[in-house]
């Protein structure tokens, strides 16, 4: 299949011709880049072959009448996620009936155990936790749970867009895959009595101090990339450590432990798991959305 951007547009009065912009960066209209195409002065409709999949581009037409160019407003296009074919699972907080199913090729279905709800945090819907304590085997806390395809000893990318307000108890957990006595992986946010941790097979693999404590929403992302697991908020590296675990547990828990404590006291806008490295191990710029395609 050949990716296309098919554009049309409306333009009163004539022109000598038209230009046709598009770029992976914002278009400045007193200083513009090279036009991707000219176009006759009739023209209304136009459609785009080169262009590439998991991009987001910056369209413009700028109309040209005795050597003076006016520029339409911006409009910005995503092209979709060059790796989704590679996403094991996809959660985002939408309308009621679309914020607890997966939106990847899988459609798993996820399991809401105990209270939660919808609400708008920091410009984005969200998923609220409610940070309730739980004890094994207490279904009453706030969490989700799902299906997921086993880790093993491959790279990956796990991705969660949350916020919390206040240093969290009883080591609440960003998420955890598997359980407190099988292989797992989990990110526990600093809190009262505990250290930020990423934990790996059941043991403190690498710590750090969270200074994120102000209910803002960040990109928190664990990636696997050649034998190498890095902790990442927004992009920037915050603790890493080898690993050639072979992480076998096929189930994710999303805002509590699945059977200890850990109840998370904050928001989720989405969360998403790659079977694949997306990103540069020295950092990167996060996608601000997951795209559902």
């Amino acid at each position: 299949m050949i990716n296309r951007l098919e554009l049309n547009w409306k333009l009163d009065g004539f022109v000598d011709e038209q230009r046709y912009y598009c770029s992976e960066i914002a278009i400045d209209p007193l200083n513009p880049p090279l036009p991707k195409a000219i176009l006759a002065s009739d023209v209304r409709t136009y459609t785009d072959t080169a262009i590439d999949t998991g991009k987001t581009y910056y369209v413009a037409v700028g109309s040209v009448k005795n050597g003076v160019e006016k520029i339409s407003d911006e409009i910005t296009v995503s092209t979709g996620d060059a790796y989704f074919n590679d996403v094991d699972l996809l959660i985002v907080a939408d309308t009621e009936a679309n914020s607890y199913i997966d939106h990847s090729n899988n459609a798993r279905t996820i399991t809401k155990r105990g209270s939660m709800w919808l609400e708008m945090h920091d410009g984005k819907k969200c998923i609220k936790f409610n940070g309730s304590s739980y004890v094994s085997g207490n279904t009453t806390n706030g969490s989700l749970i799902s299906a997921i395809s086993a880790l093993s000893t491959g790279d990956y990318t796990i991705e969660i867009i949350a916020a919390y307000p206040a240093a969290q108890t009883g080591g609440a957990r960003l998420w955890e895959i598997g359980t407190e006595d099988a292989n797992r992986t989990a990110i526990l946010p600093a809190g009262s009595g505990f250290g930020g941790e990423l934990l790996l097979n059941n043991s403190v693999k690498a710590t750090y101090s969270n200074i994120y404590f102000d209910s803002v929403l960040r990109n928190h992302t664990l990636m696997r990339k050649d034998g190498i697991t890095a902790y990442y908020v927004d992009g920037i590296k915050i603790a890493q450590t080898t690993d050639a675990i072979n992480i076998s547990a096929d189930r994710i828990t999303i805002g509590a432990a699945l059977v200890f404590n850990g109840p998370l006291l904050g928001w989720m806008h989405a969360l998403r798991i790659t079977n694949a490295a997306r990103y540069s191990e020295t950092g990167f710029t996060p996608d601000s959305e997951f795209q559902k395609f």
